[in-house]
């Protein structure tokens, strides 16, 4: 990559239309309806005073990224769906198959290294390769996937790099047979906020917003020394070329679109949208001079024997990705698709 790359901001996996979401512009609007109709005499006053409430409170945000109207569908389908999930691992020709929501095939490595990697400027080497790997990737006709996993096995921490089966990894990770500890497979019940096991408990976060972490030192690194012992997974889609640049450029042109639109209407351009277009725009010049285009996910898995220690944990979790300048999803009524996708392979993507 070049010396300065493009940084990373509040997640774009959910489409905006000048700063909100399609489904909530629909309910401002269909509310903004509903209160013209009873002014005017075409509907009852009880009856379109509640329906207009109603449906702008679904437009309302709760937490960090959903709304209220997508949490109650996230309820709604929570409510419906078989409590009880099961997850394996196959053996198919030497290469591990995970059954977990989704099926995948991977192969797994380890990075081989002693000490810490800040110290002895290997750091900078790993991120390389592995950039590196994502060009190469990127020249394929179809979308391909790896995944990174830093894992504590016996308080010790591991670095695992799961590929799919067919590309060799970069030098310096060696071959293994995939740890029992990234996988966990057996059967879970899901709850709201956490899935329950043999071994105990666990729930899984995601980064949501990266845009107030420091420039001056790596990304997670503050995050990874205050936060307690968590599997940290950092998944990587390459898309193919030609795709990319079709999908950089679209982001780019929706994204004039909207600050013209808004503009228009007298908004002022803020510094987060200044900053976002920057991002947008550096995004589709790397694009188009050959670099890869990549969508990451970074999720963050807590375990405990008991209900009460994960409690403890969470806590500890999110207070450090706060003094880090992270923004968690809790994911709320999905432990069990988010705990899938985080897996190496990423089953339920």
């Amino acid at each position: 990559m070049t010396s300065e790359p493009t940084r990373l901001g509040e997640s774009d996996a959910r489409l905006r239309w000048m700063g909100v979401r399609p489904h909530q512009a629909l309910a401002i609007f269909v509310s903004a309806l509903l209160v013209v109709a009873g002014l005017t005499g075409a509907l009852r006053t009880g009856w379109w005073v509640s329906s207009a409430v109603f449906v702008a409170v679904t437009a309302l945000p709760w937490g960090v990224a959903d709304t209220v109207g997508e949490l109650a569908g996230v309820a709604l389908q929570f409510g419906a769906r078989e409590r009880f999930h099961h997850a394996r691992v196959l053996d198919v020709d030497g290469e591990a198959v995970i059954v977990a929501g989704g099926t995948t095939a991977i192969h797994c490595y380890e990075l081989d290294h002693r000490g810490r990697l800040d110290l002895n400027a290997e750091r900078e080497r790993v991120g390389e390769a592995l950039r590196e790997l994502a060009d190469a990737l990127a020249q394929r006709d179809t979308t391909t996937h790896f995944s990174l996993h830093v894992v504590h096995e016996d308080a010790r921490p591991r670095t695992l790099l799961a590929l799919t089966p067919g590309v060799s990894a970069p030098v310096g990770w060696r071959d293994v047979a995939t740890p029992p500890a990234v996988l966990a497979t057996g059967t879970r019940l899901e709850r709201w906020t956490y899935l329950r096991g043999a071994s105990g408990v666990t729930r899984t976060f995601r980064v949501f917003d990266f845009g107030a972490a420091r420039v001056d030192q790596p990304l997670l690194e503050a995050w990874q020394r205050r936060a307690p012992a968590v599997t940290w997974s950092l998944h990587v889609e390459v898309l193919s070329a030609t795709r990319a640049r079709r999908l950089s450029a679209r982001a780019a042109h929706q994204f004039d679109s909207d600050v013209a639109a808004a503009t228009a209407a007298g908004f002022r351009r803020s510094a987060r949208t200044a900053r976002r277009h920057q991002r947008v725009t550096r995004r589709e010049a790397l694009v188009a001079q050959g670099r890869a285009l990549i969508r990451v996910a970074l999720y963050v898995t807590c375990h405990a024997d008991s209900l009460g220690a994960l409690r403890e944990r969470e806590r500890a979790l999110v207070d450090s990705a706060n003094d880090a300048g992270l923004r968690l999803e809790r994911g709320w009524g999905r432990q069990f698709a988010w705990w899938s996708a985080q897996l190496p392979g990423g089953p339920s993507w």
